[in-house]
């Protein structure tokens, strides 16, 4: 009976010592993978733009250097819909009232990109940085007018 129980705990232990240093590999796999994606995060490029109109909650119209317009999408936002609805939905309007708000046409903001620049329907897809550093996609979540 007593070797039985030794060779339980050696087991258990021997168990234990391989689970550790799994652990540890897996520690450092996932410590490497955040080095890489912060390090792709740094090299995204901000662009400057000017505003020539706010579409909706999460959709606006820039407008770069040499005069070209840019529907731009907002990344990692939804507000209702007020556009292409029997009825807007609610809170619609009041996502729309806010980023008219904070965006005034002729505003300078900046753009950041993700991986992917285009959405399927050939919006420009960016994280939006208004002129006192605040990112639009934020404030709008902040303030309960939008969802991720």
């Amino acid at each position: 009976m007593k070797k039985n129980i030794v060779f339980l705990f050696l087991s258990i232990a021997l168990f234990l010592t391989g689970c550790s240093f799994n652990v540890s590999n897996i520690e450092q796999t996932i410590s490497n993978s955040s080095d890489k994606f912060i390090t792709k995060a740094d090299e995204l490029s901000k662009d400057d733009y000017s505003v020539s109109k706010v579409i909706d909650g999460d959709t606006i119209e820039v407008q770069d250097k040499e005069g070209n317009k840019i529907r731009v999408r907002l990344l990692m936002v939804d507000t209702p819909e007020v556009h292409n609805v029997s009825t807007p939905e609610p809170y619609g309007e009041e996502a729309s009232a806010f980023t008219k708000e904070l965006l005034e046409e002729g505003q300078n903001v900046q753009l950041e990109y993700d991986i992917e620049k285009l959405d399927p329907y050939d919006r420009t897809l960016a994280y939006v940085y208004l002129q006192d550093g605040r990112m639009l996609n934020e404030e709008l979540l902040r303030e309960g007018l939008a969802k991720v």
